[in-house]
């Protein structure tokens, strides 16, 4: 004979799982990176020391005409901005990363990756994390992330001792020390492409 679960069974549970994530410093999370409160420009706009990126190829933060206007006032607070981004970025964007950070050098520095990202990071202030990780398109094939934007983000933050901030800044700062820098100088990217191979 099987026991039936009544409605007050899955109530308990899920405030149980609320209490485990709440353990984790979890505060919230989106459907999608779209969402105002996740959106890369958001993130930059509350950053007020420094903001931590790793992923594929900053591609959602480089192109955008908000983004230099974001560095400055960072530079202008002495504010820190570093992205940890794929070796196998296309050229254009490491050339163009490289002139950002020729532009803002006491500010935003790159670095190179040797493995592709399988999570993307966005870490504020040390205080919050944006977490996601890419598709299965991206972990099991090119690298490429066609579906980016439709990707549920995590947000997590720092003040419990469980906190899954506290292990996601020790892997960045980790792969941060073994990543090679980006060269600022025209023609970065075959520069690095050359000590990759």
């Amino acid at each position: 004979m099987t026991q039936e679960r009544s409605p007050l069974d899955g109530v308990q549970e899920l405030a149980r799982l609320a209490r485990v994530l709440s353990m984790f410093g979890v505060v919230g999370g989106t459907e999608t990176l779209t969402e105002e409160l996740v959106r890369p420009e958001t993130c930059m706009r509350q950053a007020q020391t420094s903001l931590h990126f790793m992923g594929y190829g900053a591609g959602k933060w480089r192109s955008e005409t908000w983004f230099a206007t974001e560095l400055e006032r960072l530079s202008r607070r002495e504010g820190e901005v570093r992205f940890l981004i794929s070796r196998n970025t296309e050229e254009r964007a490491l050339d163009s990363l490289a002139e950002l950070q020729r532009a803002f050098a006491r500010t935003l520095s790159v670095r190179l990756m040797n493995d592709r990202s399988l999570f993307r990071v966005v870490i504020i202030d040390r205080r919050q994390l944006i977490l996601s990780h890419y598709g299965h398109e991206v972990i099991l094939g090119n690298g490429q992330n066609a579906q980016g934007w439709q990707s549920p983000q995590l947000i997590v933050e720092n003040g419990t001792e469980w906190s899954l901030i506290i292990p996601f800044m020790i892997l960045y700062n980790e792969i941060w020390a073994k990543a090679d820098p980006l060269d600022d100088q025209p023609g970065a990217a075959q520069r690095a492409r050359r000590r990759f191979e």
